[in-house]
């Protein structure tokens, strides 16, 4: 009877750890989010990242788009003449944890700056999901 018990215990606790990975890959696999910087550019650690639900009748600021474990940080607008920035990058998640890699960083149409290949990781943030649909990230203190 203590083996069921032990069995079922097992087979319990492997379909919560599963529902907690998927639901971290749906919260940022194939989203987009505006952000309340562009991730990895002038703070190259920040502390706090703010994710927003990405307005679909403005879609413009600063954009942060998840997938298959890249992402892409950079701000968009509605006019072509100004200095346009983004950073690309890969993710990685385990429960509520995500950790964050630059690759590089693009600068493009009135911007003079050069790229700039950065690989390097910028930190590991937990990350929870507010009531408004916000997501909040907090670095993790090392």
């Amino acid at each position: 009877m203590k083996k069921i018990y032990l069995v079922l215990f097992i087979v319990i606790q492997c379909a919560v750890k599963a529902q907690v990975e998927n639901l971290s890959i749906n919260i940022f696999d194939g989203k987009s989010f505006q952000t309340d910087q562009i991730i990895g550019y002038e703070k190259l650690s920040p502390q706090l990242i703010r994710l927003s639900k990405l307005d679909s009748e403005y879609p413009y600021g600063n954009i942060t788009t998840f997938f298959k474990n890249n992402f892409i940080s950079g701000n968009e607008g509605s006019c072509g003449n100004e200095c346009r920035i983004t950073v690309y990058g890969k993710y990685t998640l385990k429960k509520n944890k995500i950790k964050l890699f630059i690759n590089k960083i693009e600068y493009w149409k009135d911007c003079k700056a050069p790229d700039k290949i950065i690989n390097k990781t910028i930190g590991t943030y937990t990350w929870e999901e507010q009531v408004n649909g916000d997501v909040l990230m907090k670095k993790i203190k090392k």
